[in-house]
């Protein structure tokens, strides 16, 4: 347990993100993620008023009206005068508190949750830096890991997306194991980049290794698995192979129609690649 007054509270949480522009939303809104009674003082208006004024008055960290900002040598000294075992824990904290931001943003994919993604983007590259450093390999930094490289893969920023996918993976294998659903999460993750970048030849033992983990954990009839199907399809049409592409889409819609139904967005997307495929038969 994390055990602080409530004025350093802040002043060594923000030692685990980028200096500048921290909003006082990311350390209040996602207090939840800190534990007992820390959630509470963040929380509560009054205490937090007390804390800004204390942060003030030790110029501790430079307070603005929506952001804070906080030295580079503060953050250094901060975080090296942390005995390691609650280095550890502040770092697990910041991680959580910008995973959960990107969390309740939505999907990187969708292009309204980009200014969300790109407010918080150097507090998430911050955190997942001080948790690879401290080798605190969790399952939350390979999300956040996820998280920013798929972002970045939206953005065509493939060089910058590629070694936090690739970090991912990595954790997901260490922690998880390497049949995992997470794990195939994470192949695929790769596999997009890749294919994105236009090395489809590339993609395709990431998305055979995936298809292979959910068959075995999940089952054959897995709406994962015809996600995976549906991906290999894909590949196997776009590289000529019609018949071969055809067997993986007829397997994914079977299974789509059983499980999620005609309306489902799944459902509908194999659809349409199948008649796209008979179309060009």
């Amino acid at each position: 347990m994390i055990q602080e007054p409530c004025y350093s509270v802040p002043k060594k949480l923000c030692a685990f993100f980028a200096p500048d522009d921290i909003p006082h939303a990311l350390l209040r809104d996602n207090a939840s993620t800190l534990p007992a009674p820390l959630d509470d003082i963040m929380t509560n208006d009054l205490k937090w008023d007390d804390i800004l004024l204390a942060l003030r008055r030790y110029a501790l960290v430079e307070v603005g009206e929506q952001t804070l900002a906080v030295h580079r040598l503060v953050q250094a000294v901060t975080r090296d005068r942390l005995p390691v075992d609650e280095r550890s824990q502040w770092t697990e904290v910041a991680v959580a508190q910008i995973a959960k931001v990107f969390s309740d943003a939505g999907a990187p994919f969708e292009p309204w949750t980009w200014p969300t993604y790109s407010q918080y983007l150097p507090h998430a590259m911050a955190a997942v830096s001080h948790a690879d450093k401290a080798s605190n390999a969790s399952v939350g930094t390979a999300f956040l890991f996820s998280g920013i490289g798929a972002y970045l893969r939206e953005r065509a920023q493939f060089e910058e997306s590629k070694p936090c996918l690739e970090r991912s993976l990595a954790i997901c294998e260490q922690v998880l194991g390497l049949d995992h659903p997470d794990t195939a999460i994470s192949l695929n993750n790769l596999s997009y980049l890749l294919e994105a970048q236009g090395g489809l030849a590339g993609t395709q033992p990431y998305y055979e290794r995936a298809l292979a983990i959910r068959e075995r954990v999940l089952g054959s009839d897995h709406p994962d698995t015809a996600n995976s199907l549906n991906n290999l399809g894909y590949l196997q049409y776009s590289q000529g192979n019609l018949s071969r592409a055809k067997a993986y889409y007829e397997r994914a819609l079977t299974i789509c129609c059983l499980r999620l139904g005609q309306g489902h967005y799944l459902t509908q997307i194999v659809q349409a690649n199948l008649e796209a495929l008979e179309a060009a038969e």
